[in-house]
């Protein structure tokens, strides 16, 4: 007889969970479509070899400003990054201001881009974005130099970046918007970089 009670007991909890799972929950949807700024960073691994032969670390602060959209489970964006190399190779030189002042200035190595990249993402609800990127990254301005003057000397820094991968977590509420993700490039001389981003949506 205890036996049958805990057959019975079991399956009445069983088909009560049933009754529960099959019950619809509400959910709220995912925006089809938003856009959001974004300004971010971390640190980008350089091949260790380049960055020798450049006089740099073969590390770099990155510094990432974009736009983001997304339609559907399409998402895309494009913008700039800033690299600030560890210089190895600096240099100091005499200048003089507009007004007459001299001083002796060291020199800062770094780099700018460009970006482009799309993918997919997947929106458990409209608070949470899982996507999964592809781009492009060129260098367009590479040097050791001193900056805001113009007829220092500079030497230029062969370092190129190119396509990455990069899966993202997005979170959105408020009309805010923080990101984790990993950017891993797959061709150039930087290696992978963890990046954390804030951003608003409109």
């Amino acid at each position: 007889m205890q036996t049958i009670k805990k057959i019975i007991g079991v399956s009445t909890a069983f088909l009560t969970m049933g009754v529960y799972a099959e019950t619809p929950q509400p959910q709220e949807q995912a925006p089809a479509r938003s856009n959001a700024w974004y300004i971010g960073g971390g640190r980008v691994d350089i091949d260790s070899q380049i960055a020798s032969e450049q006089g740099i670390g073969d590390s770099a602060t990155y510094i990432k400003v974009g736009w983001v959209g997304q339609n559907k489970n399409f998402v895309y964006g494009a913008g700039i990054s800033y690299l600030d190399y560890s210089d190895n190779r600096s240099f100091n030189q005499q200048v003089e201001s507009n007004w007459g002042d001299r001083s002796t200035e060291s020199s800062d190595a770094s780099a700018s881009a460009f970006f482009g990249e799309g993918g997919y993402t997947f929106m458990p609800s409209k608070y949470v974005g899982i996507d999964m990127l592809a781009g492009m990254e060129l260098i367009w301005r590479s040097e050791r130099g001193i900056g805001n003057c113009s007829d220092c000397y500079e030497e230029d820094i062969d370092v190129d970046s190119g396509i990455y991968v990069s899966p993202r977590l997005r979170l959105i509420a408020d009309g805010f918007t923080f990101s984790i993700s990993y950017q891993h490039y797959l061709s150039g001389d930087l290696g992978g970089t963890p990046l954390v981003t804030l951003g608003w949506t409109y």
